[in-house]
């Protein structure tokens, strides 16, 4: 029985099904390898835009507001000096949470109120952080029941609450993306 294919036409045709998957193969991985390089080329200009702007916000923003920043963290640490008196007066403990309050008044101004511009997720943690400060200050301060002109009970009450809150500020600073 001669069915008339010789081992030489079964070899061209396998030499066509091969050059057939192969380009298809050719085609499949140009098609993907574009399609990748548009993500990475993509996903690239995202990074570059983001370190634009983490380098805008660090010169435009944090640098300039550091002393800012400092002396807020610094006047409020200062009241333990104020509070440092045999008995601490009403009018004395007003004037302090006055202080305190312009004080965080300053700081929102100088630093939080820019903060918008750049992240309204990042000004909201920023404020929450200061005003919760301010608040939590201002009403130790007036608690009758306080000994605040005590080292230790003004540390464990005030100063830890402060240290607590600059430690935030810094990291709430430094987690920001620029996303």
């Amino acid at each position: 029985m001669d069915i008339g294919l010789e081992i030489s036409d079964i070899a061209d045709m396998a030499n066509i099904v091969i050059a057939a998957v192969n380009l298809l193969l050719a085609g499949y991985i140009f098609i993907y390898q574009r399609e990748r390089d548009k993500t990475d080329r993509a996903s690239q200009l995202r990074r570059q835009e983001q370190s634009i702007k983490l380098q805008w916000f660090k010169e435009l923003i944090i640098q300039p507001c550091l002393p800012e920043i400092n002396a807020f963290y610094n006047n409020l640490h200062s009241i333990e000096s104020k509070l440092a008196v045999d008995t601490i007066s009403n009018d004395l403990k007003i004037e302090t949470s006055k202080f305190v309050k312009n004080s965080g008044a300053v700081l929102r101004k100088s630093f939080c109120d820019i903060l918008p511009s750049v992240s309204s997720q990042l000004h909201l943690d920023i404020r929450k952080n200061i005003d919760g400060l301010v608040d939590k200050i201002s009403s130790k301060i007036i608690d009758a029941g306080l000994n605040l002109n005590d080292k230790p009970t003004f540390e464990r009450e005030i100063g830890s609450i402060i240290s607590r809150s600059r430690n935030n500020l810094i990291k709430q600073i430094y987690a920001y993306k620029g996303i």
